[in-house]
């Protein structure tokens, strides 16, 4: 509420939308987490899962020897090939992708510090235009 003019905010909404080219045969990646003096100092990994409608579900881990570790994930829809109107004549294009298209649907972060608290879980939702942390 804001006191000098009595009104209450509405919630704030907003459209958002990435577009991908995402390669098949993606699989689990290991790697290991350097400092920028290039020590080793954790672990990280990189995964890939598709389900059957095909909306594939990226992970990413990285931890740090001692503690505090991220757990960042995506979800992305496939997108169909397009037919587009041609801007030269009533004719009808596909249009010819080499790698499937997907569209982000949502994102999800999740931190710990070193001394095991949690913090805040961020969620931003593309398709529904909404951010919570």
């Amino acid at each position: 509420m804001f006191v000098g003019f009595g009104l209450i905010p509405e919630p704030l909404a907003a459209e958002s939308m990435f577009v991908f080219e995402i390669s098949d045969g993606l699989e689990k990646i290991q790697a290991t987490t350097f400092d920028k003096k290039g020590r080793a100092i954790g672990s990280s990994s990189f995964e890939v899962e598709t389900d059957e409608a095909g909306v594939r579900r990226m992970i990413v881990t990285m931890a740090v020897e001692g503690g505090g570790r991220n757990v960042s994930e995506a979800l992305f829809a496939p997108i169909a090939d397009e037919v587009a109107q041609s801007p030269n004549a009533d004719q009808t294009v596909l249009q010819m992708v080499p790698t499937p298209r997907f569209r982000l649907l949502e994102e999800r972060a999740q931190a710990t510090r070193a001394d095991g608290v949690s913090l805040d879980f961020l969620v931003i939702d593309h398709v529904g235009g909404r951010v919570s942390c």
